[in-house]
């Protein structure tokens, strides 16, 4: 199984420094996060906010804004998202942040669940693993007019 592991990590073009809790990545978004990513320093109750500007007239991937990688802290307990005004996540119609099937690792997060549509989304953390996690946004305009997608990483 540890085995199995380490090749999975060496086939994404990642490197885990051992006993550190370093990464090191490369190879860009088909091989790997496309950096070390930038430290999230948390804020309340040990969450990592993430903010998501999004510009009023469009929501496409290269207008949306946001760091594409983020190394959590040890002690993160969440990752939340927040939205620009004008955009919301509305989880009753599948809105939210998803793992992808590259991710390093699976497993390292839990949706926050919220019935109504708001402007923050919450992942709670699962185990602090040291692994990259790819995952997707995806929200909408307030009036339900846009849909947006975005592919960035967390780096657990």
């Amino acid at each position: 199984m540890k085995k199995n592991v380490l090749n999975s990590v060496a086939a994404l073009g990642l490197c885990l420094v051992a006993g550190s809790g370093a990464i090191a990545q490369g190879g860009g978004t088909k091989g790997g996060p496309p950096g070390p990513g930038v430290k999230c320093n948390n804020g309340a109750n040990n969450t990592c906010v993430i903010q998501v500007s999004v510009p009023a007239n469009s929501c496409s991937n290269d207008d949306i804004k946001l760091e594409e990688v983020v190394q959590l802290d040890p002690a993160s307990k969440f990752v939340e998202w927040r939205l620009s005004t004008g955009y919301v996540f509305c989880q009753k119609d599948g809105d939210g942040a998803f793992l992808k099937p590259d991710s390093s690792g699976q497993g390292g997060f839990k949706p926050v669940g919220n019935p109504n549509c708001t402007n923050s989304f919450t992942w709670k953390r699962e185990k602090n693993d040291s692994l990259a996690y790819h995952y997707g946004l995806l929200f909408r305009s307030t009036d339900k007019s846009k849909i947006c997608k975005k592919d960035p990483w967390v780096l657990n």
